[in-house]
């Protein structure tokens, strides 16, 4: 366990008052209530369904914008190969 070998690696103090007053006055500390004082600020959430719903939509659309790449990738060779279309165009190698 990392915290155990962590714990026996170091000489720990419980902090002071001063050493929270010190957290908090540089930030970093989140919001903790030691003896009715607060100390700190902000807090932990987890990430709520809309950092989930972004992620996913993330997700759909980078795997989108793969496929059309490799399909682009392999179709877009064939519509460069030299040949005339119908309307007289022709497609160039490049």
């Amino acid at each position: 366990n990392q915290c155990y070998k962590f714990q026996t690696k170091t000489d720990m103090t419980p902090a002071s008052s001063s050493d929270l007053e010190l957290a908090t006055k540089q930030g970093t500390i989140l919001g903790i209530k030691v003896d009715g004082i607060h100390y700190g600020g902000g807090y932990y959430g987890v990430p709520g369904p809309g950092v989930r719903v972004a992620k996913a939509t993330l997700r759909v659309s980078l795997s989108t914008m793969a496929l059309v790449l490799v399909f682009y990738y392999f179709y877009g060779r064939k519509l460069r190969w030299d040949h005339k279309n119908d309307d007289g165009f022709e497609y160039s190698r490049y």
